[in-house]
């Protein structure tokens, strides 16, 4: 009777060891798809920072022509000589973007369980397999003393 529990629970480890590490694992499938995810977060970010570039690269590319220093000038309130420069105040206050910090948002990832805290969830099922499989065999037992 005691070889049937030994031989149970090796199984249940057996079976239930690597079905942890596959799902819950440090390489499992819970891992893989954080990781997925988190790879496509930061792809968009470098999307995102490939185009700041790009405009950064257009707008250093045309800092020397006379009519962008004439418009970013005028948008830091600069006037030439002959000009007169007219302020027009909306009673609605905007709010920009620019002026609000920027909140980096961070990627964590799931690193998954050791492998000993996997072993210690198959022992776990295990015992409880050992214990459910008892409570059916003594109520197996007791059925049985009943009808006969």
């Amino acid at each position: 009777m005691t070889r049937n529990y030994i031989t149970i629970f090796i199984l249940t480890i057996a079976l239930t060891y690597p079905l942890f590490e596959g799902i819950v694992g440090k390489k499992g499938l819970l891992v893989n798809f954080q990781t997925e995810k988190g790879l496509e977060v930061l792809k968009e970010e470098v999307d995102q920072l490939k185009d700041q570039l790009t405009q950064l690269e257009n707008k250093l590319s045309k800092i020397n022509q006379r009519e962008v220093i004439l418009e970013d000038a005028r948008l830091l309130g600069y006037a030439l000589a002959n000009e007169t420069t007219y302020y027009f105040i909306d009673d609605i206050e905007e709010v920009s973007l620019e002026d609000q910090p920027i909140i980096e948002q961070k990627v964590v990832f799931f690193k998954g369980f050791s492998p000993l805290v996997n072993l210690g969830f198959s022992f776990i099922v295990a015992i409880l397999v050992i214990l459910i499989s008892l409570i059916f065999r003594k109520r197996k037992t007791k059925e049985k003393v009943r009808y006969f």
